[in-house]
């Protein structure tokens, strides 16, 4: 019986991580994107970097933070797959 209740939260626990990664990445892209069109302009005007490779470099560093929060997210999501399994079978066992 604790096993299913275990199981039970563990799925919760993932429908509501989906809602909020869902919600954030929005929030965190727009986020991303301000901060880091900032911090070129602000290389661009200390001409570190040419003005025309902001927007470039914005996009650039925007998807891959936003690609690595999806692969981590993903991780995320299938070790409470597998810690599921794992309460599953001792249920079974049992």
């Amino acid at each position: 019986m604790e096993i299913n209740k275990n199981v039970i939260r563990i799925e919760k626990l993932m429908i509501n991580m989906e809602i909020e990664h869902t919600d954030i990445m929005a929030d965190q892209e727009k986020f991303l994107k301000r901060v880091l069109k900032s911090y070129y302009m602000d290389m661009a005007k200390n001409e570190l970097i040419e003005a025309r490779k902001v927007e470039e470099e914005v996009t650039n560093k925007t998807n891959y933070i936003l690609d690595y929060t999806n692969r981590l997210y993903n991780l995320n999501r299938k070790n409470f797959q597998l810690i599921e399994s794992l309460y599953e079978e001792l249920d079974e066992k049992k």
